[in-house]
């Protein structure tokens, strides 16, 4: 059954969005193969030598490799650079961060680009520098035909993470959230790209910036040195690069900053506090949120504990046999199909690393059952903006053409790069990192934070860490992430959270030689489909309409899955086979199915919150939020902005819904920068969206 897109996300639009026809550097070549901006009639990098202009601007300005090797308690380090171009700095950069001997774990480098270069603009650009061949195929092999949005990647089995927000800087930097330990001020020269170097810029530089952030960046204009000046730094002229006289370079001293940059809303913020860098940490839940959580935790270098309950991972819903990876995405709702396009295409990444039985990219068709479904895919795809090799619209004819299968419907949204994996292998890929240690048979009975932690003077929490304690062990640790679905309203912490358990029951058969696969019709297709004896296709898609149904995996269909509000009953239902088996009659006609009395069945439950974001991020506590933000419950708009008193190193992934596969990994990845105090790979409004405090004003009957 297809869920509604939630409604809040309605509310809010991107009035900056652009259709990725504009979005495309408009880009023409010397003879010696060197891009140049027709759009801002600039160079992209140095005709002489760009690599060594690279290495001078922004890695040696910035004292890079010795920072990297000076031991530091953060182990992370973040990068920001304005206009990622073709990529230049951050591959001279990769190469520098993976053969400098160093103490940290991670470079989180993050860029915002309004033009991106085509897939073949940028080979074309980076072909020229052979002494970077390993880093440009690296980065040629995970970079798509870029869209408006947020795009995440993972370079030296994880070493490296790379966020790239595609759109205008001016709209997207005060998005950010995290500390930055450098800035790489590289867009297009001011006079000829002003907008890059707005007063929005330098007020998040101020905002995001800490004691001993540098910045570095090719011009010497005055006015930037001023604005940099303005902004908390101690700036300086040097020599330039080549023939270039002089450049900027500064470093960040102001650690107050402006309190005009301090965000609204506090009880919304994304940064999670702790007294001391995070060096290790226990994850509640082995299912996919968990899982993810540990893995993203894992490669910033935290030691991860991990807690199941049961004697296996995957065991509640992560455990069903094949899961779709898509998501119903809204015709007015940006912020939701930003997370969740961002998340499908995170999940992809890493299933492209599974074996070919525990992951095929058969492509998935959301179907168009009624006119009003087919009105709002149309809709769908002019608002959303892709480039077809990620999604387009198929006509009942062209689906039928391109599948060689009947099916009812009146078309269909096509994701021809998504496919089924196997939720348990996934799983167990994400664990299988050094610094991941499994506990099995741990559920948690009890939860507190350790020794002396107190609510102090000024309404914040201060404490040492966590206390976990469950049946038969105790666990102490820096930090802890809570990721157990619908269990984790039992602890104490999370009791407030609307979450609501939702059974569902999938469907599996077998094809036997009793069991006839296609009656009357002579449709090859269906029966191959259908048909033990031959394989299926490789065109055959995932089929999505009241369900779905994916193609054979071990010998088996599964198709799925229903919905039973507010049940936690495990119990296979047989007149639920007949419903999901008469559902998938009418919509493929000529397929004769098998009797439902001959089917075997799963059932697990889900976590869904009563708006379909999850929930993720840092947590409040109630009676603490009411007592430091009183005025609220006669007056939303109070400017509070003394900041909120979250629990210290506490985060939460849960309420993924039916939709965990494209949700899952990238809340992993958002709650471990919250926990390091790094960019994460969302803006701040799709933050906002996911965290678990929105829920506290409406207790009251308020809305946020």
């Amino acid at each position: 059954m297809t869920k509604p897109i939630p409604t809040k996300a309605r509310k809010t639009c991107n009035k900056t969005e652009e259709t990725s026809s504009t979005l495309r550097a408009d880009i023409e070549w010397s003879i010696q193969g060197c891009p140049k901006s027709k759009r801002f009639d600039d160079i992209y990098y140095s005709p002489i030598s760009g690599i060594e202009e690279s290495q001078y601007v922004f890695l040696n300005q910035s004292h890079l490799p010795q920072r990297w090797q000076t031991p530091n308690q953060k182990k992370l380090f973040s990068i920001f650079e304005t206009g990622f171009g073709t990529g230049l700095n951050f591959l001279c950069t990769l190469k520098s961060f993976i053969e400098t001997p160093n103490t940290y774990a991670q470079l989180q480098y993050t860029a915002v680009e309004k033009y991106p270069l085509t897939p073949s603009q940028l080979q074309k650009a980076l072909e020229v520098w052979p002494d970077l061949e390993k880093e440009v195929a690296q980065l040629l092999k995970l970079y798509p035909q870029l869209t408006a949005g947020w795009h995440h990647f993972s370079f030296n089995n994880g070493r490296v993470k790379l966020t790239l927000a595609i759109g205008d800087a001016e709209s997207l930097v005060p998005q950010i959230e995290g500390k930055i330990d450098a800035w790489f001020l590289d867009g297009f020269a001011p006079a000829k790209n002003p907008s890059m170097w707005s007063a929005t810029l330098f007020q998040s530089m101020a905002r995001l910036s800490q004691k001993g952030t540098t910045v570095a960046t090719f011009t010497a204009a005055g006015k930037i040195k001023r604005a940099l000046t303005g902004a908390g730094f101690q700036v300086c002229k040097v020599k330039g690069f080549g023939n270039k006289r002089e450049m900027l370079t500064g470093v960040y001293w102001n650690t107050q900053g402006p309190l005009s940059q301090q965000k609204p809303k506090p009880w919304l913020n994304g940064i999670i506090p702790q007294s001391k860098a995070i060096e290790s940490a226990i994850v509640v839940g082995g299912g996919l949120a968990g899982c993810s959580a540990a893995r993203a935790l894992a490669e910033k270098g935290v030691e991860v504990t991990l807690l199941e309950a049961s004697h296996q991972i995957a065991n509640g819903a992560s455990g069903n046999p094949q899961g779709v990876i898509y998501s119903n995405f809204g015709v007015n709702t940006p912020e939701y199909n930003a997370f969740y396009l961002a998340g499908m295409r995170l999940t992809l990444a890493h299933c492209k690393k599974l074996a070919a039985s525990d992951f095929h990219a058969s492509g998935v068709v959301q179907l168009a059952s009624n006119s009003k479904e087919l009105q709002r895919q149309r809709r769908l795809i002019s608002k959303m903006g892709l480039s077809e090799t990620e999604l387009r619209w198929l006509s009942p004819t062209e689906l039928s053409e391109t599948f060689h299968l009947t099916i009812n419907a009146l078309g269909g949204l096509w994701f021809p790069q998504s496919g089924w994996v196997h939720p348990p292998a996934l799983c167990q890929y994400l664990i299988e990192h050094p610094n991941i240690h499994v506990e099995y048979a741990q559920p948690v009975e009890h939860v507190q934070l350790v020794e002396d932690s107190q609510l102090v003077e000024d309404n914040q929490f201060t404490s040492k860490g966590w206390e976990i304690t469950t049946q038969t062990r105790s666990f102490t640790t820096d930090a802890l992430v809570i990721a157990n679905a619908h269990l984790a309203c039992q602890l104490p912490f999370c009791q407030h959270l609307p979450v609501k358990p939702i059974a569902g029951q999938i469907t599996q058969w077998s094809p036997t030689a009793n069991t006839p696969t296609v009656c009357q019709s002579a449709n090859t297709a269906l029966e191959e489909m259908f048909d033990l004896k031959t394989s299926i296709p490789s065109q055959i898609p995932v089929l999505c309409e009241k369900g779905y149904l994916a193609p054979i995996r071990d010998n088996t269909y599964c198709t799925g899955a229903s919905y039973r509000i507010n049940s936690t009953e495990l119990r296979v239902c047989q007149e639920e086979h007949k419903q999901r088996i008469e559902q998938l009659a009418d919509l493929l006609p000529d397929a004769r199915l098998p009797n439902p009395k001959e089917c075997q069945g799963r059932v697990s439950i889900r976590a869904a919150t009563p708006d379909y974001w999850p929930i993720v991020g840092p947590l409040l506590s109630p009676e603490h939020f009411l007592k430091a933000y009183p005025k609220l419950a006669s007056n939303l708009k109070h400017p509070y902005k003394h900041p909120a008193n979250y629990y210290p190193a506490l985060g939460v992934s849960i309420g993924h819904g039916s939709r965990g596969l494209c949700s899952t990994l990238i809340s992993g990845e958002i709650l471990a920068c919250q926990l390091t105090h790094t960019p994460p790979p969302a803006s701040q409004a799709v933050i906002q969206h996911l965290s678990p405090n929105r829920f506290l004003l409406k207790r009251k009957g308020l809305t946020n």
